[in-house]
């Protein structure tokens, strides 16, 4: 989130550290799946966050992060941002979800999609928060491994 807020105050995307794998599955409800690499994503990115910026956000918080591991290489993330606007008060909530895999260079995205916030799932929860202020709370599966992968990738 560091990475689109950092965007949204400055017009400057910041690709490291590496989020993605070389090539990321985009799933949609408005198109066919299809796979682009890191920087068709990242220009991807930032028109997206300039749309946001139209709308008047200026910034984006987790209100939750919840993870699965499914082996200790794969995992599935689901989330939920809050969108403010300068005056602080919620423009919108959406909702996102991640099929993670762990390789060379660590934990990285290999699909991801945006959908409506109450669709994301429930898993480990690593992150809730009322008031989009995150606050780390314990992971039910008590692996280290957990919430290392989140606090890299989400916080």
């Amino acid at each position: 989130m560091a990475k689109y807020n950092h965007y949204i105050q400055t017009g400057e995307l910041q690709h490291a550290p590496g989020l993605y794998h070389p090539q990321v599955m985009l799933v949609s409800d408005k198109r066919v799946p299809n796979v682009v690499t890191e920087a068709q994503l990242y220009s991807q990115i930032e028109v997206f966050l300039d749309s946001l910026k139209k709308r008047g956000v200026s910034k984006v918080n987790w209100q939750k992060v919840d993870i699965h591991l499914l082996s200790n290489n794969m995992a599935l993330a689901s989330n939920v941002a809050i969108r403010y606007n300068k005056q602080g008060e919620v423009v919108d909530r959406v909702g996102a979800s991640y099929t993670l895999s762990k390789h060379d260079k660590g934990w990285r995205i290999a699909a991801f999609s945006v959908h409506p916030v109450d669709n994301a799932f429930v898993f480990n929860s690593i992150v809730a928060s009322e008031d989009g202020k995150l606050e780390q709370i314990a992971c039910c599966t008590g692996k280290c491994k957990t919430l290392m992968f989140c606090t890299v990738l989400f916080l």
